[in-house]
């Protein structure tokens, strides 16, 4: 069966998913629901085109180079091996050599161990499209992204357990809209839509009983699921932690929000007591968004960096300057503010990053 994804006008992926394990295809479906489209609504002209496909294996291209040992480039495929935890799987990606002009076609296919197919969907596509993105001069970036008032929009930088995601919770529950709690895209000093499930981490919260107001109830599913991550968290004493996935389009009404012109960036800490800084200066926090680009994308640079080796004129190869034009200009004309917040939460400090965003 295909199924079809559109991010964005910029990107269109195409998934035969016919050979695919259940937790493979459920997890993409999942993962990208609120993307899916049917296969007439795709434009044909000035999009890019990824076609994806689960081979029995995956093999390093001949006469490539070896980058790093887990890396392969010829002129016209790249392959790398991955692991991650107990996950062993590859992936090829082939079709390089024809990006020339406003339509390009590629293709993607994956193969790995059966625990891969509850890790590869993420961990290969959101670097692909991070990398094919700079195309249309789109930069997907680590933050939570809201709609405000009048038009404008911000958005929320801040490290792993800062309070992005409680943050979102807090924003859809006043039945605002939002352009994901993680992951955003960038363009034209524009914020869109990347949306996918909202991770919850319940073992954060739950000997917290005043954030139960901005969980979002649970459905059946969810709950059996919420167990059994729980579960796994104590047999693995606290090793592996799982996080219970909710959709939002399924528990707020309308939370998805049209581009609109970002102008406020809010970087959230921690420190001590509650506190906040405003009309901050630019310079660090565009180091901050750049430095953290490039902590989300290890594999990005490794492929940039090869590809500039090996064709210093290829439309990818000036990925990282392109990327850091666009922060540049982004950082330079939005307000700026920074929010510390102690490391237990409480409704006052999610009450009061909302009247900051909102001001």
């Amino acid at each position: 069966m295909e199924r079809h994804f559109f991010f964005q006008n910029f990107i269109h992926v195409v998934l035969n998913d016919k050979n695919w394990p259940g937790p493979a295809r459920r997890n993409v479906v999942d993962y990208w629901k609120a993307h899916q489209i049917e296969a007439n609504q795709v434009p044909d002209d000035n999009v890019l085109h990824l076609e994806v496909s689960m081979s029995e294996s995956v093999r390093p291209p001949k006469n490539a180079v070896n980058i790093d040992n887990q890396i392969f480039l010829s002129e016209d495929t790249l392959y790398q091996r991955i692991r991650y935890k107990i996950a062993r799987f590859s992936f090829c990606l082939t079709g390089l050599r024809e990006m020339e002009g406003d339509n390009y076609k590629l293709r993607l296919d994956v193969s790995g161990n059966y625990p891969s197919h509850w890790v590869w969907p993420f961990q290969v596509f959101i670097n692909i499209i991070r990398w094919l993105a700079i195309l249309r001069s789109f930069v997907l970036l680590h933050g939570l992204g809201v709609a405000l008032p009048g038009k404008n929009a911000a958005l929320l930088l801040g490290a792993s357990g800062t309070g992005k995601t409680l943050t979102s919770l807090a924003w859809l529950a006043n039945n605002r809209q939002y352009y994901g709690d993680d992951t955003v895209l960038v363009n034209q000093g524009r914020l869109y839509g990347f949306w996918k499930p909202i991770n919850l981490w319940f073992q954060r919260y739950q000997d917290n009983n005043a954030l139960e107001a901005y969980l979002p109830d649970l459905t059946a599913a969810e709950r059996v699921a919420d167990s059994f991550h729980r579960l796994i968290r104590s047999c693995s004493f606290g090793a592996f932690q799982v996080a219970t996935s909710v959709f939002p389009g399924e528990k707020y009404i309308a939370p998805f929000a049209l581009s609109q012109q970002l102008t406020k960036i809010v970087v959230l800490r921690h420190g001590d007591t509650l506190q906040v800084e405003k009309e901050c200066a630019p310079a660090p926090v565009a180091a901050m968004i750049k430095a953290d680009l490039l902590l989300e994308s290890i594999n990005v640079m490794r492929w940039q960096e090869s590809l500039a080796m090996l064709d210093p004129s290829h439309p990818l190869a000036s990925w990282l300057e392109d990327s850091n034009k666009i922060i540049e200009s982004l950082v330079y004309s939005s307000r700026i503010a920074i929010i510390s917040l102690p490391r237990t939460y409480g409704p006052g400090h999610f009450e009061k990053i909302q009247a900051i965003l909102l001001e």
